[in-house]
C-alpha cells in the first residue's frame, strides 16, 4: 500500500479514530468510503478505524455483505483470513 493511499484512507478513517462512540449510520458510511474501488481487509480496517476485529466483522461487515452494500472477495470462502471486502 502506496504512503499517499495509506494517508488518504487514514484520512477518511479519522471520525472513528477520534470518538469512542460512532452511529451505526456513521461507522456503514465510512466503510462505503474506504471501501470503494479496492479490497480493504479486516485487519487494515481494525488499524484504520482504532476499533476491534471482531465487532467490526459481528456489527457491520455481516450485516453489509448480507443486504449486499459489500462483497466479499472470496465468496466461497467467507471465513478465509484473506477474506477482503469492496462495494457491491
Amino acid at each position: 500500500m502506496s504512503e499517499g493511499f495509506r494517508n488518504e484512507l487514514e484520512a477518511l478513517a479519522a471520525p472513528s479514530r477520534e470518538h469512542r462512540r460512532l452511529e451505526a449510520g456513521v461507522m456503514k458510511a465510512l466503510l462505503v468510503q474506504l471501501c470503494d474501488g479496492h479490497y480493504l481487509s479486516v485487519a487494515v480496517m481494525e488499524i484504520l478505524l482504532g476499533r476491534k476485529a471482531q465487532s467490526i466483522r459481528q456489527n457491520y461487515l455481516k450485516p453489509m455483505v448480507d443486504s449486499k452494500q459489500l462483497k466479499l472477495a472470496f465468496p466461497n470462502k467467507p471465513n478465509s483470513p484473506k477474506q477482503g471486502y469492496t462495494l457491491s
